[in-house]
């Protein structure tokens, strides 16, 4: 008896957990499709010699988006950060990574969307930050087509 009391509570509150899912994926999904101005804010880079702001700006121009300079003007603003993983391989035949974590939140700092993207690391993080930078407003991108469905 005892038992199948607890099985119960656990379908409920998994049934309640997932219910919420399901919920903040759709207000999410909502969220991302309203979007069309964004604004950038500055990018936390720990490879600071190449700002990717600039790039990030066109690749997201050239796929539909408007760019604003003022935050209060924006449908949500992106943000994100840069990290480099050094391997250290006594083989030396692992590349380094390149990690770039972006999120775009709306006015009120709710997460309407979030992507990683990471790859071998170029020999210029000029390089780096232009990959980055169409990975990143394609995933955007394709995933506000999907929202808009």
């Amino acid at each position: 008896m005892r038992t199948n009391v607890f099985r119960i509570l656990f379908f409920l509150m998994a049934a309640m957990i997932f219910g919420v899912s399901a919920n903040h994926a759709q207000t999410t999904q909502h969220a991302l499709a309203r979007v069309s101005k964004i604004y950038i804010d500055q990018i936390v880079n720990s490879k600071d010699e190449w700002k990717i702001e600039p790039l990030l700006k066109a690749e997201l121009e050239r796929r539909g988006f408007e760019i604003v300079e003022n935050r209060s003007d924006a449908d949500a603003t992106m943000s994100g950060e840069i990290q480099a993983r050094i391997v250290a391989d006594a083989y030396k035949h692992v590349p380094h990574r390149s990690a770039y974590l972006f999120r775009l939140t709306a006015p009120k700092n709710a997460v309407i969307w979030r992507a990683m993207v990471e790859f071998a690391s170029r020999k210029a993080s000029a390089d780096d930050n232009k990959l980055a930078a169409r990975m990143i407003a394609d995933r955007l991108a394709k995933e506000k087509q999907k929202s808009l469905k």
